[in-house]
């Protein structure tokens, strides 16, 4: 059966879920008390406990025992082992990055979903003065909290967004756009401009400093990344913005696709016009 009919309705297995939950929390944060992994995860201490205790069971954490903290093992690499990281696409994007940043003097950034987020996998945001902060490859933004996170939900195929719509409302999520993709025509209206615009973000080193605007990148047919421009939100409107970067961006992500399509050039740049 395919995966996405098992996704279809809910999540199959909310201890599964919720376990796999916990797990990246202590990966992210090297190591946690119970206390704060019940906290971060939302759920109650009992279950955080049973679902800790498991983990450990299995090895994938250990306890340090005089701190009363849980830290991952060496056994979590092997989760990975069969991945294939399509390094490809920051070889290829770099030189389009540059030529984006020389001809706007704005940072721009490639990046990809990752579970509940979108992580940079490149960026320019130490080649120009422009930028607040300098984010490094692997930081990571929440899927609802940026421009790149918006046009991923909205380029992505129906049921696997409301898969991960409904893990983020069992989460307890508190977030103005998820009820924007949940009962609006939100991802629609993406998908028809070719764009995601977000102002203002709190996600990053300078909350609400900031906005962003990110178009899809495709490779045969399916989605491989977003490419994005940050921007200083008190330099210019978002209309502004959306009037001088969106053709840029949407230009060097086909030219980008180029490189692993060839039929995908002409179809994307049909939509500028």
């Amino acid at each position: 059966m395919h995966a996405a009919t098992l996704m279809k309705d809910e999540v199959p297995i909310r201890a599964v879920s919720r376990s796999l939950a916990v797990l990246k929390l202590i990966n992210a944060h090297g190591q946690l008390s119970m206390t704060e992994i019940s906290r971060l995860s939302q759920l109650p201490y009992p279950t955080t406990s049973r679902i800790v205790q498991t983990l450990v069971h299995e090895g994938m954490i250990q306890c340090d025992l005089g701190r009363k903290r849980y830290y991952p093992t060496e056994l979590v690499k092997t989760l990975s082992a069969s991945y294939v990281d399509h390094g490809d696409i920051r070889d290829v994007a770099r030189p389009y990055l540059m030529e984006l940043t020389r001809q706007h003097n704005w940072p721009f950034m490639i990046t990809n979903q990752v579970g509940h987020s979108v992580q940079i996998q490149d960026s320019t945001y130490g080649e120009t003065s422009t930028s607040f902060n300098c984010y490094p490859s692997g930081y990571r933004l929440p899927l609802l909290g940026c421009a790149a996170g918006h046009a991923y939900l909205a380029f992505v195929e129906d049921d696997v967004r409301d898969c991960l719509l409904r893990g983020l409302e069992r989460l307890g999520t508190q977030h103005h756009a998820l009820g924007r993709f949940c009962h609006g025509d939100y991802a629609q209206s993406i998908r028809r401009c070719g764009f995601a615009a977000y102002e203002r973000s709190m996600y990053t080193a300078n909350p609400g400093k900031t906005s962003a605007i990110a178009v899809p990148l495709v490779r045969d047919g399916g989605r491989l990344a977003q490419l994005s421009i940050s921007y200083i939100s008190s330099a210019m409107s978002m209309a502004e913005a959306v009037k001088r970067y969106a053709e840029p961006l949407m230009i060097h992500a086909a030219r980008i696709e180029s490189h692993f399509r060839k039929d995908t050039w002409p179809d994307r740049l049909s939509n500028i016009a």
